[in-house]
């Protein structure tokens, strides 16, 4: 936001030195230097935009907002080089809900997003305090739920059902939320617990963690924390642009060419979106009474480990995304 760049440098260095990656989003660049933004980016933290409509904030229309986004995105250039915002979140959440022409439409905000080549907006906050209906989005901490319910990123849809080209992202830990109520311990639980259900109980989320910079007197400690349980649990910690860039590798993975013949399962599976983290695709381990024996990739034997997910126990096998891969499964006694 408004800070200036040595005011985050403390929290750069910390969340770097455990292994994890931010992203910052900018409002107003003549607090950082482009010699700060490099340096971070060169270490693999993403610098894009905080485009501030908060002047309309009762009331946004289209045309300013897009004319906020497209005045940021200068900025961003002209200051940093950033060659356009991929991810982005607005300050105060700002998001119309009209089209240019007026017309009513609750998915305005994502079209402006598309129009301008954003791929993911990280805009929804986990945020219920003061609600009329309590913490209707689950209790907070451990057990704190999911506003999508099973917390995976989605893509908007216009009232029409036409889906938008921008993914959106729930800001499920939110410091906000449990910095009013002094909870440093929920604010770390409720990572803990999403984190938890995730990997012990396949009820899937991408995790998306919100910790200002002036309320790091705050997060600093349930943050190193998180990164600590994350490390832990071996699961990476990115920026929302790697985030993004591995939706889209996985999103254009295509499996066809499928038979099945004499107990042998075949498939093809392309992409070619390179990504530096692997791709998981799930294949059923137990197939008319027999379990799998042997896996090929190529020709070639290809590892996989075998986890049961909602009872029912799958192959699990990763590929480097960016490759053509010829599969074949032989199910055995």
């Amino acid at each position: 936001e408004d800070s200036k760049e040595e005011e985050f440098n403390q929290q750069f260095e910390d969340v770097y030195e455990k292994g994890g990656r931010m992203t910052l989003y900018i409002k107003e660049v003549e607090f950082i230097s482009r010699a700060w933004t490099d340096k971070w980016a060169d270490r693999g933290f993403e610098i894009s935009g905080h485009p501030d409509d908060t002047r309309q904030a009762t009331n946004p229309d289209w045309r300013t907002m897009d004319s906020v986004y497209t005045a940021l995105e200068v900025e961003l250039k002209e200051t940093y080089g950033v060659n356009g915002m991929k991810t982005v979140t607005n300050h105060w959440f700002v998001w119309p809900g009209s089209l240019a022409d007026g017309t009513r439409d609750f998915s305005a905000q994502a079209k402006i997003e598309e129009k301008h080549g954003i791929g993911l907006d990280c805009n929804y906050a986990h945020y219920d305090n003061g609600s009329t209906g309590g913490h209707f989005l689950g209790a907070m901490g451990y057990d704190q739920g999911n506003y999508t319910g099973s917390g995976l990123s989605m893509k908007f849809a216009d009232p029409n059902g036409k889906i938008i080209d921008v993914y959106q992202q729930l800001n499920n830990v939110y410091d906000q939320q449990y910095m009013e109520h002094k909870d440093q311990d929920g604010y770390f639980n409720a990572f803990k617990g999403l984190m938890d259900r995730s990997v012990q109980h396949g009820v899937y989320s991408t995790i998306s963690v919100r910790a200002h910079n002036n309320e790091y007197f705050f997060s600093k400690v349930p943050l190193m924390k998180m990164l600590d349980y994350a490390n832990e649990q071996r699961i990476p910690v990115w920026t929302e642009l790697k985030f993004l860039e591995f939706l889209r590798a996985k999103e254009e993975t295509i499996i066809n060419d499928i038979s099945l013949e004499d107990d042998r399962l075949k498939y093809s599976l392309r992409s070619t979106l390179a990504h530096e983290n692997g791709i998981t695709h799930l294949v059923p381990f137990l197939f008319n009474k027999k379990t799998i024996s042997d896996v090929r990739a190529n020709g070639n034997p290809y590892a996989y480990r075998v986890q049961e997910i909602k009872g029912r126990r799958y192959a699990l096998i990763t590929v480097n995304p960016g490759s053509v891969y010829s599969f074949e499964i032989t199910y055995g006694d």
